[in-house]
């Protein structure tokens, strides 16, 4: 008799416990015609079930904004939001929203990283904006103000959605994603550290030597595959969670500071202004008054 063997799928380890949805903001709008919005470059995905009433989005391919069209009107570039139906807004892309009259939809800005700053919706492998019918889409919003058993069922929903927007790309053989994938692979154990480790322990050479590289050879590599030098990346990475914790927490700077590994809270904002050009308390101010005009405007 033949021993048993198990078979292992490196991939599937590195990636299983990543693409999760990571919800940054989420709520349920009321709108009506006052709802007009421009999106210039979003950071995340935005993704809205829309239960009542009609809106329209436009992919501002050009990332500039158009004048504000009668509904009717709103034909070409403009997309209408109809009840019954999904609609996902990849990060990376402009978009420029409107409603004429009443409306209700469920909203939920998430990323969905392959690997730390490389989001799975990012590209050009979607027809843009994504839409998809659901049919028990009030139900699904209605599970996410529910209890652990409701969210749960959100959750499970959520990704099933996602997974069909997936479904919808254009993905080549040896295309970005499969780039992606490996690349994920190729630096487990650099992208890991770039999550987990605080500020005062970042040691590119620990990092090296667990891929069992040279540090000069590490450094050459990564800035060949993705065109960013090592610091640049874990520096980006930094600025954008610290952004996260300002506008999506209550923390206090000097809390960020310290959870991000700095010791000076001067110091960090001093790194957070020239990384975003704007003061730790400016950026929170100007983002929750964006997040709050409109429910989800920033």
């Amino acid at each position: 008799m033949a021993p048993t063997r198990d078979t292992h799928y490196p991939l599937f380890q590195t990636l299983i416990n990543r693409l999760r949805p990571e919800i940054l903001w989420h709520g349920y709008t009321n709108g009506d015609a006052s709802w007009r919005h421009f999106h210039p470059v979003t950071p995340y995905n935005r993704l809205y079930l829309f239960l009542k009433g009609r809106a329209w989005v436009r992919h501002a391919r050009d990332g500039k904004a158009q004048a504000w069209p009668e509904p009717e009107r709103g034909r070409g570039e403009w997309v209408p939001l109809q009840p019954g139906a999904a609609y996902l807004l990849p990060s990376g892309h402009s978009w420029q929203l409107f409603a004429k009259g009443p409306f209700q939809k469920f909203f939920a800005h998430f990323r969905l990283e392959v690997w730390p700053g490389r989001d799975l919706f990012q590209g050009d492998a979607f027809r843009l904006p994504l839409k998809r019918e659901h049919p028990h889409l009030e139900a699904l919003a209605q599970q996410a103000a529910g209890g652990a058993a409701e969210l749960l069922r959100f959750q499970s929903g959520f990704t099933a959605l996602l997974a069909s927007f997936i479904e919808e790309g254009s993905f080549s053989a040896g295309g970005p994603l499969d780039r992606d994938l490996l690349l994920a692979l190729k630096y487990r154990s650099l992208f890991e550290a770039a999550e987990q480790s605080p500020f005062r322990e970042w040691s590119f050479q620990s990092i090296a030597t667990r891929l069992g590289r040279s540090l000069p050879s590490l450094s050459r590599s990564f800035r060949r595959d993705t065109g960013m030098t090592l610091t640049d990346f874990f520096r980006r990475r930094l600025a954008r969670r610290a952004g996260d914790l300002l506008v999506f927490t209550d923390r206090s700077v000097r809390e960020i500071a310290y959870d991000l590994g700095f010791e000076d809270e001067h110091y960090f904002s001093r790194f957070f202004r020239k990384a975003s050009g704007m003061a730790p308390r400016e950026w929170r101010q100007r983002k929750l008054a964006a997040l709050q005009t409109g429910g989800e405007g920033a």
